[in-house]
């Protein structure tokens, strides 16, 4: 059990690491190469969106002693999937939105 405990904390660090030097080396050169680029303000729209109305339900989803079976949680379950919906929307039209800068430029 332990080597298998092992294995995923290197693999998750490996990740990890291989994840921000991805960002750092890639991305975000990319990213500063846009002209202005409006997708991040679909990106930057996931943040209000996050601290506003998923992060309540996510604390009353998260509160100690609740009960996973219960109605109330699946209407909690229900309702954070509308604003998450939302927020994958805005990150893809960001996401499409800074490929087509790319392209176009």
């Amino acid at each position: 059990m332990t080597i298998l405990l092992e294995f995923f904390a290197v693999l998750s660090v490996a990740l990890f690491a291989g994840a921000a030097l991805y960002i750092n080396a890639v991305e975000h050169p990319a990213r500063m190469g846009l002209e202005k680029c409006v997708a991040a303000l679909l990106v930057g729209a996931l943040v209000p969106c996050t601290f506003a109305v998923i992060m309540p339900t996510n604390q009353r989803l998260l509160a100690p002693g609740r009960d996973l079976a219960s109605d109330e949680t699946r209407a909690l379950l229900v309702r954070w999937g509308r604003p998450h919906a939302v927020r994958t929307l805005l990150s893809l039209a960001g996401a499409l939105l800074c490929l087509w800068l790319v392209i176009g430029t």
